[in-house]
């Protein structure tokens, strides 16, 4: 994953080399390692700065869509 210049979330990184994969291994791995990225602090943007504060969508997030080329963002709670 790497961050968007524009948006407010990583995208895949498609550069990175393939591998095929167990997925039932994968998995087992995975539930255990997974993370809430609406909690405060997990997601931080190198340009908008955290995405999400107490859960919701912070200000440097509906930033980072009007950037994108969403326009002005309203709604977002």
């Amino acid at each position: 994953m790497k961050w968007d210049d524009i948006g407010a979330h990583p995208i895949g990184n498609l550069s990175s080399p393939h591998e095929c994969v167990n997925w039932d291994r994968l998995m087992e791995w995975v539930v255990p390692n997974s993370v809430d990225v609406f909690a405060d602090g997990m997601l931080v943007h190198p340009a908008f700065g955290p995405l999400f504060i107490d859960g919701k969508p912070s200000e440097g997030f509906k930033d980072s869509l009007a950037k994108a080329g969403s326009g002005k963002v309203t709604g977002i709670d």
